[in-house]
């Protein structure tokens, strides 16, 4: 048995590591599964069973690890990453998450990281063009940060063609591949859109991120915030800072955790960096003790309803715009992200479209698969007719291969017509 000291896996270091461009857990994940020939499903469930084995604590391994949250701070998160750090053999792994958050942020990771991939394509060209692999950063999957601060261009979260977003990797397409059209995410034209303003916490996040790479093993103290706002207590007016900081300043047997989000703006808020706020936050607030006294511009609520209809709305447009193309149909996942709904939404003006497509989608998927069986029942009986002397494994593969079909679907096929034949020769057997 392996000790878990003992790499059990290829050693595939971190891109990017120890510099502001590393390289985001799902991505590293990804790049293992394909060096060992597997699906990331695959890698994580061969990694579950190894460490329910070999690792020291008796938390298990989830199997199914949802690829915006493995780049946050959730438990799983911290489960997979101690396992891989065991099975390959290399400590740094953590630096690729947003660990160091975990006293600090919200515990639901909520305004940490964004579902769909984000991705700079002159990036993307640049790694192609130097030889190097291709990889998200891991400040591309955070929500707050929406420009590549090298190339001042936007980041894109969708593919300029069919509008498809780019959710997991997969083993037969490269990053900077659409899942759908197969068309490149990195090309060069009008699709890039250029801005030589930073957003507010773009520069705080990008000082995290390097911070982390440089020190994997940090961990931010959960008071830090507290102690800053405290300090801050005697040099404002209260009722100023319950304006923006809400109910922090409540009393409470337990610490409220404000959002990542909600941190970035208190920094921009007070024009401190919000490292030093985390690192020490005494020393922060005595730089607002020469005079300083924050921001004047008030800060305007979100419009919650309208933005959230104008999201349905979109929503709804997509929805009859992929039932009225016809197959192949788009998944309904994709086009829930596209117009930045949850996947699991379902408001009451776009059901009955979803249930619409959804039996759309199943009924061609069910054709397809009859046509396919029907052409594995056809060229089977042609082999049959040619006495070849080939095994059923090498027919169900060269089958597979000559159709294009999965090999149990093709194994399924050639099982019920032998059971048809062996059926037809009992009732022939049988006397009248």
């Amino acid at each position: 048995m392996r000790s878990a000291r003992e790499p059990t896996y290829l050693k595939l270091a971190l891109c990017g590591a120890g510099t502001r461009e590393i390289e985001c857990l799902s991505s590293y994940v990804n790049r293992l599964s394909a060096l060992h020939g597997a699906t990331r499903y695959q890698l994580t469930s061969h990694l579950s069973m190894w460490w329910a084995k070999n690792g020291r604590e008796a938390q298990p391994l989830p199997r199914q690890c949802i690829e915006s949250r493995l780049n946050g701070y959730s438990i799983d998160t911290e489960i997979l990453v101690t396992a891989l750090e065991y099975a390959t053999g290399i400590s740094d792994i953590r630096a690729s998450t947003l660990l160091a958050l975990v006293d600090v942020c919200a515990k639901n990771g909520s305004g940490s990281t964004r579902r769909p991939r984000a991705w700079c394509p002159r990036c993307y060209q640049e790694d192609r063009a130097a030889g190097r692999p291709l990889y998200d950063r891991l400040l591309w999957r955070l929500q707050a940060y929406e420009r590549c601060s090298i190339h001042k261009i936007k980041l894109m979260t969708c593919c300029p063609f069919c509008g498809a977003a780019q959710s997991d990797a997969r083993l037969d397409l490269e990053l900077d591949r659409c899942r759908r059209c197969r068309l490149s995410l990195s090309h060069e034209g009008k699709y890039w859109h250029f801005t030589d303003n930073p957003d507010p916490g773009e520069t705080d996040l990008e000082s995290i991120v390097d911070y982390v790479a440089k020190n994997p093993g940090v961990r931010f103290e959960r008071s830090a915030p507290w102690h800053f706002l405290d300090a801050l207590d005697p040099s404002f007016k209260r009722s100023d800072l319950i304006h923006f900081a809400g109910d922090v300043f409540h009393i409470r047997e337990k610490q409220v955790r404000p959002q990542l989000n909600s941190l970035l703006w208190m920094a921009n808020y007070f024009d401190i960096p919000l490292l030093g706020i985390l690192l020490d936050p005494e020393e922060a607030s005595r730089q607002m003790a020469i005079g300083f006294k924050g921001k004047k511009e008030r800060r305007v609520p979100k419009r919650r309803r309208a933005f959230s209809q104008e999201r349905v709305d979109a929503y709804e447009l997509a929805l009859k715009k992929a039932i009225k193309k016809g197959p192949p149909y788009p998944p309904i996942r994709h086009l829930a992200l596209q117009s930045d709904m949850s996947v699991y939404a379902r408001p009451r003006q776009v059901q009955p479209l979803i249930f619409e497509l959804a039996q759309l989608t199943r009924s061609y998927i069910q054709a397809k698969r009859a046509q396919k069986e029907r052409r594995i029942d056809r060229l089977f009986k042609k082999h049959i007719a040619s006495a070849s002397d080939e095994t059923k494994k090498q027919i169900v593969q060269r089958l597979a291969c000559e159709l294009k079909a999965p090999v149990h679907l093709v194994r399924e096929r050639v099982k019920a017509f032998e059971k048809k034949e062996i059926e037809k020769l009992r009732l022939k057997a049988q006397p009248d």
